[in-house]
């Protein structure tokens, strides 16, 4: 069920009425079963993957809450990461791993074999680390162990069930005990606006640019390295309006129900570095790796150590992106993406230090706003520069895209449907004005007006425009892949 079709529309007006008609001991089991039938809708199968993942969780922080011997309470740890990534492993890697041992077997003239290629679950990447979350937050005492009840209705709570963002136990679970009797004036506007700016995103911005972007990308040898730099910069933007879009849809969703969800993107494209764009973008995710995986490994080689060396933290940063890249997709391309987005930030603190030293010498207003544009234009173009990795079917066609760019770049451009460039440009302008207007503290709630008859007019007038001129086909988000 996709948060872009008029199934979901009406899935979710059911699912909030009989929400607040019903009883408060009754609203979370009906969560729970609703969040269930949101997920059967892709393949019922898999509902019983997410039963597993959530009773390993479950067993795992009882477990761990009945025992005071830390080693033990290591293991259990251990034990439970490797029974809940067992299914993201196998279901995400076990075809790329077979398909590298082809190659390597076929390069020796040994008997060929295939394995059956596996249909990856949604979701599966998100709600996986969620219930690790949990299980090390319960470890750490971060949070307490919960019932079964509770730990179903946590990781399986279907406004973020299908691409997060990721739970948290102590920010979220606190939220199921404290229900909203009835729903409020704000509530209401603030939850239709989050989800109409959404589907605004995907359906007016981001399935616009992806024609553009697939023409130009499906024939890599037939443009120019002007047009596939502008499929590039529309492919950074798609991505970004594809899962912001699908963020703020699932954010504006629980916000109806009265829940309150982790933002996922604070306008990463007007980051003035690799590390600000990091803290806007994915945020859900990227804390997760600082939290879980970087921090823990970070205080593990410190030892008796105040500080780690610039060259061993700049290492981990890397090994920690790559781990990322692998999170993203089972490809070279992914993996190269990580490892450059590491690197960026491995290098970028020295380079950034000459930087501030230089803007702090500088007294002229004009010419420090030229140096915080050209900042925010140099981190895109950099980003923008791994995305080409991140869109690229396989790493040929990404080093065929980069040699275009560096050496064919001035051979014509491609046009293709006029009204389709037209409208990817306007939808270029469109996101960044949206971005820039929040970046200056605009109201977060941009449909809401001075009184009931202006929001009124906005919230119909954007729907009229996403009705009239997005793109209706219902077209599954990008980070369902992941």
């Amino acid at each position: 069920m996709l948060f872009n079709s008029l199934l979901y529309i009406v899935f979710l007006s059911v699912c909030v009425i009989l929400y607040y008609a019903l009883p408060d001991r009754l609203k979370n089991p009906f969560l729970i079963v609703s969040s269930f039938y949101f997920y059967a809708n892709w393949k019922p199968i898999f509902c019983l993957l997410l039963a597993y993942i959530i009773l390993v969780a479950w067993f795992s922080v009882k477990w761990i809450s009945g025992t005071s011997r830390m080693k033990k309470k290591k293991r259990i740890v251990a034990w439970s990461a490797s029974l809940l990534l067992l299914p993201l492993v196998t279901f995400k890697y076990l075809n790329f791993l077979s398909a590298q041992l082809e190659a390597m077997i076929s390069t020796f003239h040994i008997v060929s074999f295939h394995l059956p290629d596996l249909f990856m679950p949604i979701g599966i990447s998100f709600f996986s680390f969620q219930a690790l979350g949990y299980v090390i937050d319960v470890y750490r005492g971060d949070a307490k162990p919960q019932s079964l009840y509770k730990t179903t209705l946590f990781i399986s709570f279907f406004p973020q069930l299908s691409a997060g963002p990721i739970g948290r136990a102590p920010q979220l679970l606190p939220q199921f005990e404290q229900r909203n009797k009835c729903m409020s004036y704000d509530q209401f506007i603030t939850g239709v606006s989050k989800i109409l700016i959404g589907w605004f995103k995907k359906a007016f911005i981001a399935d616009r640019l992806i024609v553009y972007v697939g023409n130009v990308y499906g024939n890599i040898e037939l443009h120019s390295g002007l047009s596939l730099s502008l499929a590039s910069i529309f492919f950074a933007l798609q991505l970004y309006c594809d899962f912001s879009g699908y963020s703020d849809m699932a954010v504006g969703s629980a916000k109806l129900l009265g829940f309150r969800l982790t933002e996922n993107f604070r306008q990463p494209y007007l980051a003035t570095s690799v590390r600000f764009f990091w803290s806007r973008w994915h945020v859900s995710l990227t804390s997760w790796f600082r939290d879980y995986l970087y921090v823990p490994i970070y205080k593990s080689w410190l030892g008796d150590r105040k500080k780690l060396s610039m060259t061993v933290s700049g290492i981990l940063t890397i090994f920690v992106f790559a781990v990322s890249g692998m999170w993203h997709g089972a490809g070279w391309t992914f993996i190269v993406w990580g490892l450059l987005n590491g690197l960026f930030l491995a290098v970028e603190p020295p380079l950034l230090k000459r930087w501030f030293t230089v803007e702090s010498k500088v007294k002229n207003r004009v010419f420090q706003s030229f140096l915080y544009v050209a900042k925010i234009l140099i981190t895109f173009t950099m980003m923008t520069f791994c995305f080409i990795f991140f869109r690229a079917e396989n790493l040929h066609d990404a080093f065929l895209i980069l040699k275009k760019i560096l050496f064919h770049f001035t051979e014509g451009i491609y046009i293709g449907d006029t009204a389709i460039f037209f409208y990817s440009v306007l939808s270029v302008l469109a996101i960044f004005a949206l971005d820039i207007h929040m970046e200056r503290g605009g109201n977060p709630v941009i449909l809401r007006g001075k009184n009931l008859f202006v929001t009124a007019l906005r919230i119909s007038s954007i729907i009229v425009i996403i009705l009239l001129f997005g793109v209706l086909d219902q077209s599954q988000f990008i980070y369902f892949q992941f």
